[in-house]
């Protein structure tokens, strides 16, 4: 079960909750884990829009005709909430957003009127007991106004963390075995362990370099990560550097195994993430240009082999291509 909220506006949306509220969804799930609540879809979606005192229509200024545009289809949305829709699996509510201070009386009251027009639309499918959702949500409400909410949001921070990179362990480990020399041929298992059909060996289409370190931005490993990327992506091409179920590798960088694992989130079966660990980045800045470059390029080998020995690919050319590269990207075509 997934439970989001968002703050909106008319044509943007503003994002998750702020601190300390961030992880609130993940709470209530749990208060309702906890309290046996069930729900016969898979997601629910709330949005919290903003008060319509920011964009109210404008009819002083005859010229400023976009903006006034603009504020009568914000009226006229702001006037149908609250808003209900059911798919399939999920149901997502829009309703008026109480207080832009997110206190913890005025947040709860928007979750409790999110609920309880959730409930008005409760149909014979939904065995759900209404009451208890309401209770539970009135419980936590309690818990969390007798408690530290910092301390809460960091317990949930980590929390959740921990459960990202465990779910990345998992998914290495998965391919792993559906890498294995005993199951390359095993068609039926390679189903079963990925609950995804067999599909055929592709070759290589893209390879890309991210990183995420603590107070570093943009442009950091600039231009020897997209040059270095681009030239290793040539020379597999050229050697029909074949991938098993997706086309794209992307390397994530980062001070630790944990902090790698945690951002390199899979959204996708077309790509993959190799990890590669950089301890000393924050001396990045101070190297020679020949030195950044090795630093580079090391960095994005060390991912490719992570991937390599996870899904059992070819060997024999990536690091014939790697050994190509390096010597006469970084060493101009002789050794030292």
């Amino acid at each position: 079960m997934i439970l989001r909220i968002f703050i909106n506006d008319y044509q943007q949306s503003g994002g998750g909750l702020p601190e300390p509220f961030t992880y609130l969804p993940q709470m209530i799930l749990d208060k309702f884990s906890d309290n046996n609540i069930h729900f016969t879809y898979d997601e629910i979606e709330i949005n919290l829009i903003k008060t319509l005192h920011n964009y109210q229509v404008n009819t002083t200024n005859n010229n400023n005709k976009s903006n006034k545009n603009i504020n009568e289809k914000y009226l006229q949305f702001y006037q149908k909430l609250p808003i209900y829709y059911r798919g399939k699996n999920m149901i997502r509510v829009s309703l008026c957003l109480t207080d832009e201070e997110f206190t913890l009386d005025s947040l709860f009251q928007d979750i409790s009127n999110a609920f309880n027009f959730i409930i008005s639309k409760k149909n014979t499918k939904d065995t759900y007991d209404p009451t208890s959702i309401l209770s539970s949500i009135d419980e936590l409400k309690q818990q969390l106004a007798n408690s530290n909410l910092l301390k809460t949001h960091q317990y949930y921070q980590q929390k959740i963390k921990q459960q990202a990179i465990d779910k990345r362990i998992q998914e290495r480990e998965i391919r792993k075995q559906l890498s294995s020399k005993d199951n390359l041929d095993n068609k039926i298992l390679i189903k079963n362990l990925s609950n995804k059909p067999y599909k055929k060996p592709k070759l290589i289409y893209d390879l890309r370099f991210y990183y995420r370190f603590y107070d570093i931005g943009k442009l950091y490993f600039t231009p020897y990560d997209h040059r270095l990327c681009d030239k290793i992506l040539e020379k597999l091409r050229q050697r029909k550097f074949c991938l098993p179920s997706y086309t794209h590798i992307y390397i994530m960088v980062s001070d630790n195994i944990d902090n790698a694992l945690y951002h390199a989130v899979r959204g996708a079966d077309w790509f993959v993430y190799g990890i590669a660990i950089f301890k000393e980045y924050a001396d990045y800045p101070q190297k020679s240009e020949q030195e950044k470059k090795k630093i580079v390029f090391n960095l994005i080998k060390q991912g490719l082999i992570d991937v390599a020995e996870i899904d059992n690919l070819d060997k024999d050319i990536l690091y014939e291509v790697l050994d190509e590269v390096e010597t006469n990207m970084l060493y101009d075509g002789t050794r030292k």
